[in-house]
This record gives structure tokens, C-alpha cells and sequence, in this order.
């Protein structure tokens, strides 16, 4: 059974997350400057490893990059958006394009040797394989405690 810890900063975390994406939409430069987006992100935590999936449609694997330094797992890339010369005839323009970053503060401690990253039908999925201390241990109940004797004494 897996043990939920509490993280009052979570909620917090999800709304910075949230103003940093409205900022980006608000104050991006006109076509042909720098843009940025935010792909959506989901992480699985199981037994033996977390398993990260980004949705990057239209991107192929070599416009991603995926990298880990203590402790974080780093996404980044970039999409490019070809846009028409009569840009202007559009109603509306709803798919993001430029740079994109995601960094992921791992919860323990992991395998950084064996991260595996796969990417199909426009889904990035990451597998990050857990150390063995960081992996769930069954405690056996005994019928006595145990008590250490002092070695001093």
C-alpha cells in the first residue's frame, strides 16, 4: 500500500505553473520572435520506476532533448509553426509553437543510468527506473520486539 505524504505547496506549485503558461500566451512576441509553450505532462509513480508522458504532437525525436542532473529530469525542444504568408486571413490560431521546457524534481532517489525515453504517435514517455532503497520493503511482524544491547555496557 502505497503511503500519500501531504504537500501544501502542491496546489501552489500547479497555480504558478498555470500563471507562468498565461503569461507566455499574454506576453508572447508577434510571429517570428521567441515564443514559448507548456506541453501537458503526466507522471506515474510505480514500484520500480516513475514513468513521465508529455504530449509533443508534430515533434519528431530530434527536436526533444531529455536530460538529468541532480535529481532533475529535464524536457525541452521546439516546434515550429510555418505560418502562411496571408497570416492575416486567420480567424484563429489555437496550436502553440516555440521553445518549451519542463523540469521535474524527481521525489527519491533513482537509476540516472538506466532513464529510458521513447517517443510514438506524438506521446514522449519517460522511464525513470527507482534505486533499490527507494523502492517499497516489506517489514515482517515479529512476535517479540527486538532490542539492541548496548555495546558499551
Amino acid at each position: 500500500m502505497k503511503t500519500m505524504t501531504f504537500d501544501p505547496f502542491r496546489e501552489l506549485t500547479a497555480v504558478g505553473e498555470e500563471l507562468d503558461r498565461f503569461i507566455n500566451r499574454t506576453l508572447s512576441p508577434e510571429p517570428g520572435g521567441a515564443r514559448s509553450w507548456t506541453p501537458p505532462l503526466d507522471i506515474h509513480e510505480g514500484s520500480d520506476a516513475i514513468e513521465l508522458t508529455l504530449e509533443l504532437p508534430g515533434l519528431a525525436r530530434d527536436q526533444v532533448e531529455v536530460e538529468f542532473e541532480d535529481g532533475v529530469l529535464s524536457i525541452s525542444g521546439e516546434r515550429a509553426y510555418a505560418r502562411p504568408a496571408d497570416a492575416e486571413a486567420y480567424r484563429r490560431v489555437e496550436r502553440s509553437d516555440g521553445r518549451f521546457s519542463r523540469s521535474i524534481k524527481l521525489p527519491q532517489a533513482v537509476v540516472p543510468g538506466g532513464i529510458v525515453a521513447a517517443m510514438a504517435d506524438g506521446l514522449l514517455t519517460v522511464t525513470v527506473p527507482k534505486a533499490d532503497e527507494a523502492k517499497p520493503h516489506k517489514i515482517v511482524i515479529g512476535d517479540t520486539p527486538v532490542v539492541e544491547a548496548d555495546a558499551a555496557v
